[in-house]
């Protein structure tokens, strides 16, 4: 992804996304760059 601007704790994502995709913003440190992970609704 392309980061655009910055706020405080928000970062716009300006490119490298298409339509319904997300993106990790923390997680274990371990996470290696394109593995797969998948959503736990709390």
């Amino acid at each position: 992804v392309t980061v655009g601007a910055k706020n405080g704790n928000e970062v716009t994502i300006a490119a490298g996304l298409s339509g319904g995709e997300q993106v990790v913003i923390e997680g274990p440190a371990d996470l290696a760059e394109g593995a797969r992970v998948s959503e736990v609704k709390k």
